[in-house]
């Protein structure tokens, strides 16, 4: 259940259906494969019991921001080495001054568009918290839930924690 295989591909589009790919400057519309399994991400209610609404997304992973209207989610991508060590959730201290230090770039997934987005604008109205590890539902053992404030709202989002 933990094994991994990855694959780069230039995707513009995902569905449960459908890869679109661009190639040389040509969009394709290709027939997703059964075996390329998509995760899941949800937001939950207050309760954590009720899905508000979902996104699939392309890998297993950590959620690391939402939208302010809760439309849009999204996941950190390593296109640098800042990609890779920076993030919202792991402030940098440096003397004695911590330093906020963030990505370059976001993976945004929307329900009609997946996009790469700029990070500093997003990540820095919003904090973000693990709620828990593990689901409260033992039918859904590998679930964690993210708690994402902007301003006076709160956003949970349940995902399938990655194997380590």
């Amino acid at each position: 259940m933990c094994s991994e295989c990855f694959a780069d591909f230039p995707v513009r589009k995902l569905t449960a259906t459908q890869v679109h790919l661009m190639l040389d400057g040509k969009l394709f519309q290709y027939k997703r494969p059964k075996t390329y399994i998509l995760d899941q991400m949800d937001l939950m209610d207050a309760t954590m019991k009720k899905v508000i609404r979902s996104w699939d997304v392309p890998d297993q992973d950590y959620p690391i921001a939402i939208s302010e209207d809760g439309k849009t989610l999204y996941l950190n991508v390593a296109f640098t080495k800042q990609d890779e060590v920076a993030g919202q959730w792991q402030p940098l201290k440096r003397g004695k001054k911590p330093k906020q230090e963030y990505p370059n770039s976001l993976f945004a997934i929307s329900e009609h568009v997946i996009k790469f987005v700029e990070a500093k604008p997003i990540l820095s109205k919003q904090t973000s918290e693990e709620i828990s590890k593990h689901s409260i539902d033992p039918k859904t053992p590998y679930k964690a839930f993210q708690r994402f404030r902007i301003g006076n709202r709160s956003f949970i989002v349940r995902f399938s924690a990655p194997c380590t």
